[in-house]
């Protein structure tokens, strides 16, 4: 997965060992995110969202072809995300199918 973090981290004149510190986590982490050779779990993601005040794909870019290459499964989705166009209307489409198998949401 691409991600913008190097540049938010450099927006805010951060280094990797200050962002790391400031996470909980330890500067090789940060570098392995920015060099792409880690992705975060969905925690830390939410965690540097928060940290900078975007949102997670605005520092995470979802390659949704690459990953659909990589795990035969995800081809139904990587179709459904592209016929949906945006990532909200696809979340809005996994939500209702979710709900609409017998899930309450709760």
């Amino acid at each position: 997965m691409e991600n913008r973090l190097k540049v938010y981290r450099a927006m805010h004149d951060l280094t990797q060992a200050e962002l790391a510190q400031k996470l909980d986590v330890t500067r090789a982490t940060i570098n392995a995110i920015e060099n792409q050779r880690y992705d975060p779990s969905l925690k830390l993601a939410f965690q540097i969202a928060i940290f900078f005040n975007v949102r997670i794909e605005d520092i995470f870019i979802f390659k949704g072809k690459e990953v659909a290459k990589q795990a035969p499964i995800l081809r139904e989705l990587t179709g459904s995300l592209e016929e949906k166009g945006s990532l909200e209307d696809y979340r809005d489409y996994l939500m209702k199918k979710y709900l609409s198998s017998g899930h309450d949401g709760g």
